[in-house]
């Protein structure tokens, strides 16, 4: 009857109000975390930088798996485990994984190098430096930083 139809539009109408919110929601989250952004800027610069520099792409902390997928290209150095404690342990791939020493290293001379830092890591990351980036862009959670 119509107190059941009343009933059935009301919580209808609630679920689509529920279900556009969640949908907005999602979309904020999704570009707050997402590396798409900062991946195609990566992109930019590395077309810019010069043929005969060479270039070297960092994560320092967490490993941004969006970056080889939109960059095409792999992380060079990685400054944490993770998920890939396992490949450490190989030979051929020790050259891979940094500590903060490898860190502070940066700038190395010759050599353009873009580190992915999380936001909440600026400071630290930062104080490890021997000499102030080039450039550090923000891109919601994440930093691209350029030496």
């Amino acid at each position: 009857g119509p107190a059941g139809e009343n009933a059935f539009l009301r919580v209808s109408v609630c679920a689509l109000v529920l279900n556009a919110a969640m949908a907005w929601g999602a979309g904020r989250v999704n570009d707050s975390v997402s590396v798409k952004d900062m991946a195609l800027d990566l992109n930019a610069r590395l077309a810019a930088v010069q043929e005969d520099r060479p270039v070297k792409i960092y994560a320092y902390d967490v490993y941004l798996h969006g970056i080889p997928f939109y960059t095409g290209r792999p992380v060079d150095v990685v400054n944490w485990l993770g998920e890939m404690h396992y490949a450490k342990r190989f030979e051929r791939f020790k050259h891979r994984f940094a500590d903060d020493d490898d860190m502070r290293a940066l700038p190395v001379e010759g050599r353009t190098t873009f580190v992915t830092v999380p936001s909440r890591q600026k400071q630290q990351f930062l104080a490890l430096s021997k000499q102030p980036p080039r450039r550090v862009t923000a891109y919601g959670a994440w930093l691209l930083i350029e030496y």
